[in-house]
């Protein structure tokens, strides 16, 4: 092995209680599997901000403290599509698109994962889900890492359009004679 796959790690100053770890194969993906949690984490939360200034909830972050997304998304889908139009129905469509994501996420956060053998750059993923009765359904596949480069791509852009219709809920401010004007807004 050479240095750069190996990591020698110290527990103590003795030198007969260092650790020879070898160097993960897989960094790239780790890296790609956290930076997608953190950018589900930042939507989540973005939506039970969004939640909260429209009036469904009562509790700021009500929306967020739940931890069954599914279920929360399908409840929040379901109230959506009851709305009469106005702010709550344009949220349907991201919450649409968030929902997609998050299943896309979750085949990968949700799976065991072995890189390739041969040394090509794919991987296999083994989910096993329970379905409506109880019984163990496996989904495997093969991937490479730009299809979830382009889902993270694709949910970082989600949250900005998100950040930019919650802006859209909050009345212009006038502060000290100056009026706030937003991206795209006329001024005058």
């Amino acid at each position: 092995m050479s240095e750069k796959q190996l990591l020698i790690v110290s527990f103590s100053k003795k030198p007969e209680f260092y650790l020879i770890i070898r160097k993960d194969a897989m960094d790239k993906l780790k890296l790609l599997i956290g930076k997608l949690t953190l950018a589900f984490t930042d939507a989540d939360f973005l939506v039970s901000d969004i939640v909260y200034k429209m009036g469904i909830t009562g509790e700021r972050f009500a929306f967020f403290a739940d931890t069954k997304t599914g279920h929360k998304i399908e409840n929040l889908r379901n109230f959506l599509q009851k709305s009469d139009g106005g702010p709550e129905k344009a949220f349907l469509p991201l919450i649409e698109r968030l929902d997609e994501l998050r299943q896309e996420r979750n085949k990968l956060v949700h799976s065991i994962i072995l890189k390739s053998s041969t040394g090509e750059d794919f991987y296999i993923r083994h989910r096993y889900v329970l379905n409506k009765e109880k019984r163990v359904m496996r989904d495997q596949a093969t991937f490479d890492l730009k299809e979830y480069e382009e889902t993270l791509q694709e949910l970082l852009g989600l949250c900005k359009e998100m950040t930019e219709y919650y802006w859209g809920l909050i009345p212009t401010k006038i502060k000290n004679g100056a009026r706030v004007i937003r991206k795209g807004e006329a001024t005058t």
